[in-house]
């Protein structure tokens, strides 16, 4: 699985590279996207004779950006929602995505090349998470609990349309209550004292890219970087990346790989990966 997310990540660059075309003209105005979307499997097995389980799962997601590019400066607000369980057999429904993710950037045009800005972000869920791998399971999130709170302001770059990166110093909160103790926010170095929230300060760095591979199939990748002032050898590391392939009006294939890197909550690379083909439809 990881050579596949690998090559992948590199056929999608390769591919960017040729299909973003140098003197694309910008485009000015208001310009609001939602996007809505279903995924729905089934499976029912009675006297079957090679045996297997009954099984569903569903997944709603939701995408959104609000655009607002004037000569003068840039807005940007997107968010991202998704949630999904998953029931295999007598097990209990299990969450399978659960996931919200806001932004907010603003950037004021003062060159083609290179831009002040301002940024701000929450990541966060819906509903309770589980560690399924303990019986019962055990609760280990929740709504807010954590969430990720970040902001920053520095200097972007146009590389091209549809490819950017910015450069700056970034805020970074953590908040957690009922969950405390796994360490999303609360120090190992202080043992007596339980930290519940947790504010860093340093540099970050985040690039995202959007582009047609082929004519119906769009790739979306954003990598972003953070580094406290308190251990400026410790990066923490959040790259979405996102394949949608349009099969018809109604109807979609979408493939999403997360990486998430903060060695304050655990020291291995979390990699979430799901591919889902289900229903789409374009709001705006």
């Amino acid at each position: 699985m990881k050579k596949l997310i690998i090559f992948l990540f590199a056929l999608s660059f390769t591919a960017s590279t040729v299909s973003l075309k140098a003197g694309e003209k910008e485009k000015f105005g208001y310009q609001p996207t939602v996007v809505g979307g279903l995924n729905i499997t089934q499976n029912s097995y009675s006297n079957w004779a090679a045996g297997g389980e009954n099984a569903y799962a569903y997944t709603f997601t939701l995408n959104s950006q609000f655009l607002n590019n004037q000569p003068q400066f840039v807005w940007k607000i997107t968010g991202q929602f998704a949630f999904g369980q998953s029931k295999i057999g007598d097990q209990g429904l299990r969450n399978a995505v659960d996931r919200i993710d806001l932004r907010a950037l603003y950037t004021r045009k003062i060159g083609y090349f290179v831009n002040p800005y301002v940024s701000a972000g929450l990541l966060t869920q819906f509903a309770t998470g589980y560690d399924y791998s303990q019986t019962p399971a055990i609760p280990k999130s929740g709504f807010f609990d954590p969430a990720f709170i970040t902001g920053g302001a520095g200097v972007g770059w146009t590389i091209r349309p549809k490819f950017t990166t910015r450069f700056g110093l970034g805020l970074k909160e953590t908040v957690t209550n009922r969950y405390w103790m796994y360490k999303y926010a609360d120090k190992a170095s202080t043992p007596d004292v339980i930290e519940k929230t947790k504010f860093e300060t340093g540099l970050q760095s985040v690039t995202e890219l959007e582009t047609k591979l082929a004519s119906n199939l769009l790739y979306v990748s954003r990598l972003g970087l953070f580094s406290s002032f308190a251990n400026m050898s410790a990066v923490d590391v959040k790259w979405d990346n996102s394949w949608s392939a349009k099969v018809s009006k109604y109807l979609a294939v979408n493939l999403i790989v997360n990486l998430f890197y903060d060695k304050d909550i655990s020291p291995k690379t979390q990699i979430q990966e799901a591919l889902a083909v289900g229903l789409t439809y374009n709001f705006y």
